[in-house]
């Protein structure tokens, strides 16, 4: 490195820079040393310290250019040594000079719901749906865009002939309900199932509430989230305060949202003005819970039906969305960090294996050396490990994620106008054209992809579809030992499965039943020759459903030849 030209190019810079960032250092002379010094140290925006040394002040120069190489390379900053005060961002007025970094970077964008290190805050949703039926395409949208964890659904107005599999939202979320079964009501909760939650059993006596609850486990913590409705502001309030006192008898962290048609209280004073709102006002004082919406969730007139509330300070941000139905959706992020993973499944592509460098290994091993000192099950139990070993070396993996859905650019370009409008001009003419375009456009694009699978498939792929879409294919979730404490680790479930099933087995009396001989005559012994064997292989359909040991026809169709002669050993055994 030109220390020269460096230093030469960093005097043009000004003395305005030099000030901003070096002058406020106790007595230090900007000439010779201490100047080169202070140059070096201003780009990092540090303030000098007197026992810098210009070899001090080079090395950490040299590593931070080292630095913005690496990233433009595509590499990560190396953390800076111990004692280095080198930030990576900041506000300087040095400008750009051909030898040294930029000083001017902006801040890091951070999305809603992330802290500094990218880790994710749970976050929930909520909206009242005014029937959900016909908003399935518009809530899966909002959910994917909004990135939300849980969704909390009112006014659902579904029955039991409404299979969960359609609100799971392309099986990506966990189902929990109350419908009413009648006309209007209902409510739901939709879990992500990257999330651990356990349904909360409502005693039969509390159950004419439309109030559904679950708690969820994330980062260490249990939070009991709960969804209501009440569906007329005259309507009686025992029964739901009744239910909502013993959801709230715990010590867990507590998130209650919904509707509950209370229009007449202003929650920052605290008071009510009819007989029902100073119920309600009553019970929510009593309980020690914060109500946290400010903005009115419902239009014309203006009224804060919606409400959040909370029993600790387990909420980090509420705010107030764009309509939904006839109310606006709530986003709560929750100061819990989610620190849930992608749910992958690994497709092998048996298709575009490299099937004649599978066929030369086996075609090239010594099967009698191989198989010598093996009885049949060992000589199979040898063929199916190398077998694996070789599809795992040469059959392509494609990892999928299954909880995830990919929009159509148009679709993802009309839902940001349509917020962008909601920003500038509220519940305007143009907002609601734009939200007319936007389900006119859901609606299409649900019809083409129904289509296409529908179509363009065998018969199978359209029963899959069908079934798919009404038998919702539940994971077990979290279960409870006999003391009540709820199990997650799959290991413990088998256990807790395997113990509860034996208690209903009955006991094995160790007495074998007689089954006399149907016929006398023995099986002569058959016939395994090589090409026999090959030619059975090669008249396999070329499908992919495996065996019970995990390989499928396609695979032994192509490697029919190189197969034959292990597994006639193996037969004559």
């Amino acid at each position: 490195m030109n220390n020269k030209t460096t230093f030469e190019t960093s005097r043009a810079i000004g003395d305005a820079s030099l000030k901003a960032g070096l002058s406020a250092s106790a007595g230090i002379s900007l000439c010779g040393n201490n100047r080169k010094t202070a140059i070096i140290q201003g780009t990092f925006q540090t303030s000098p310290a007197k026992e810098d040394s210009i070899l001090e002040a080079e090395k950490r120069m040299q590593a931070f250019l080292a630095a913005k190489q690496a990233k433009s390379a595509g590499k990560k900053f190396p953390e800076p040594a111990t004692g280095d005060m080198v930030r990576y961002t900041g506000t300087s007025t040095i400008q750009q000079t051909d030898r040294f970094p930029e000083c001017d970077q902006k801040q890091p964008q951070v999305n809603k719901g992330e802290n500094m290190d990218g880790v994710k805050f749970l976050s929930v949703g909520y909206a009242n749906c005014f029937s959900v039926k016909n908003k399935l395409a518009q809530l899966e949208l909002v959910t994917i865009t909004n990135n939300f964890d849980i969704v909390c659904l009112t006014e659902t107005k579904l029955d039991n002939t409404f299979p969960d599999s359609l609100l799971s939202l392309s099986n990506t979320f966990s189902v929990v309900r109350k419908d009413r079964n009648k006309h209007g009501g209902g409510v739901a909760i939709l879990i992500s199932k990257s999330i651990r939650f356990l349904p909360i059993e409502i005693p039969s006596s509390l159950l004419s509430s439309e109030i559904a609850g679950v708690d969820i486990m994330a980062g260490g913590v249990s939070i009991r989230i709960v969804v209501g409705y009440h569906p007329s502001h005259h309507s009686k309030l025992d029964g739901m305060i009744s239910c909502l006192e013993f959801l709230l008898s715990t010590r867990k962290n507590c998130v209650i949202l919904g509707d509950f048609n209370m229009p007449h209280i202003s929650w920052p004073s605290l008071t009510a003005s009819d007989s029902h709102c100073k119920k309600f006002l009553s019970f929510v004082t009593k309980n020690g819970l914060t109500q946290h919406i400010a903005s009115p969730t419902r239009l014309k007139p203006d009224n804060i039906l919606d409400l959040c509330f909370t029993n600790t300070d387990i909420l980090r941000d509420v705010r107030v969305g764009d309509l939904f139905s006839d109310h606006k959706l709530i986003h709560a992020t929750l100061s819990v960090k989610n620190r849930t993973k992608k749910v992958t499944k690994e497709v092998k592509l048996f298709r575009k294996a490299d099937y004649a460098s599978i066929n030369c290994l086996l075609s090239n091993t010594d099967w009698v050396l191989r198989f010598s000192n093996l009885n049949a099950d060992g000589m199979y139990e040898n063929l199916l490990s190398l077998l694996h070993e070789l599809i795992a070396s040469y059959v392509p993996v494609k990892a999928i994620n299954t909880l995830s859905k990919r929009h159509l650019a148009e679709i993802l370009k009309l839902q940001k106008a349509k917020l962008n409008v909601w920003r500038k001009e509220g519940d305007s003419t143009n907002y609601k054209n734009k939200s007319a375009d936007l389900k006119v456009a859901l609606i299409k694009e649900e019809r083409r992809v129904n289509d296409e699978k529908l179509t363009n498939g065998s018969v199978k792929d359209f029963l899959k579809f069908i079934n798919s879409r009404y038998k919702d294919n539940q994971e077990i979730g979290t279960l409870k030992n006999d003391s009540g404490a709820p199990i997650n680790c799959d290991s413990e479930k088998v256990k807790l499965f395997s113990d509860s099933f034996s208690k209903v087995f009955t006991e094995d009396n160790n007495v074998q039943p007689h089954f006399d001989k149907r016929t006398e005559e023995l099986v002569s012994s058959p016939d395994f020759e090589p090409y026999i064997i090959e030619h059975t292989l090669s008249k396999l359909t070329p499908k992919l459903n495996t065996t019970p040991d995990g390989i499928p026809a396609l695979f032994l169709k192509n490697v029919c030849t190189a197969l034959a002669l292990p597994l006639s050993i193996i037969f004559r055994e």
